[in-house]
């Protein structure tokens, strides 16, 4: 059953920061992209820059010595004050371009999917490097508009300047001495791997916890033989996407169920009462 509270939370979501009610392929990556920054944190001072309600910054703390959350929202900071207490966790109001945090003060900044949802690239680049220590590392993501964007021909209606991969590049290069990328896409899959160099690193959690190194227990065993071929060396990690053909599946399912004679029959009994459903909700809301 759902709480007063909880559907409180559910009615007011305006969709733009993830909260912990959503579990879907966004939560997921949120949740993949803070596991993956646990492996920079233990031990070190962190902001996390456009926190949200702050389930990141909760992940984080357990690792962390610690912890600020920043957004610029005041409602959100509101509620993870409220939400996340803890003698290493705290939280400020403010913005990725005016960072309310004294100079080299961080050892790690976080920032994910914060970039695409203002116009001041450069004013936030300048400001996180300000607060970081000089020996300090950012950890950022944002989506890439060739693929997140102009490919699905979607937009965003909170994202306000999406960057393409090399302009993303050449924003952190501008700013950074040395940098790393790495890819991201979530997706029903399958993983085959092997090799003696070749390692994966399988996380599982939710937004109270994320736990690392969890035994993968493959359920199939693939193997290369040869009397001839030198196979000792070989090293793979892939992934083949089955989401495609999963989704033309559930489509078709549902053009199946919707060419039923018993869902048109249902349908139309059923249309009063919707048409019904929805003045009242219209008068409810109306009257609030």
């Amino acid at each position: 059953m759902v709480r007063k509270k909880e559907k409180e939370l559910v009615y007011n979501w305006s969709g733009e920061r993830l909260e912990t009610f959503i579990i879907n392929q966004v939560s997921l990556e949120h949740l993949h992209r803070y596991a993956f920054a646990l492996n920079f944190v233990k031990g070190k001072r962190i902001l996390d820059i456009a926190c949200g309600e702050g389930y990141g910054v909760k992940l984080l703390s357990q690792y962390a010595t610690h912890i600020t959350g920043v957004d610029i929202d005041e409602n959100s900071i509101k509620k993870a004050i409220h939400k996340y207490e803890s003698p290493n966790i705290s939280f400020k109001l403010g913005s990725a371009t005016e960072i309310p945090i004294p100079d080299n003060s961080i050892d790690v900044v976080v920032s994910f999917e914060t970039l695409e949802h203002l116009a001041e690239h450069d004013q936030m680049m300048k400001e996180i490097k300000r607060v970081l220590s000089p020996s300090g590392l950012l950890i950022m993501s944002t989506p890439d508009k060739l693929n997140y964007s102009d490919k699905n021909e979607s937009k965003n209606p909170f994202h306000i300047k999406e960057l393409y991969e090399n302009e993303f590049r050449l924003l952190i290069n501008n700013h950074f001495k040395t940098s790393s990328f790495f890819k991201q896409q979530s997706s029903y899959s399958s993983v085959l791997f092997g090799g003696k160099a070749c390692t994966l690193n399988v996380f599982e959690g939710n937004f109270n916890e994320i736990k690392s190194n969890i035994d993968f227990a493959p359920l199939y065993i693939v193997a290369l033989a040869s009397d001839k071929i030198e196979l000792t060396d070989i090293n793979h990690l892939s992934i083949f996407r089955g989401l495609p053909s999963y989704q033309d599946t559930v489509k078709q399912a549902e053009k199946d169920v919707i060419n039923t004679i018993t869902y048109k029959v249902g349908h139309f009994i059923l249309a009063p009462l919707k048409a019904l459903m929805s003045i009242i909700k219209k008068i409810f809301s109306t009257s609030k």
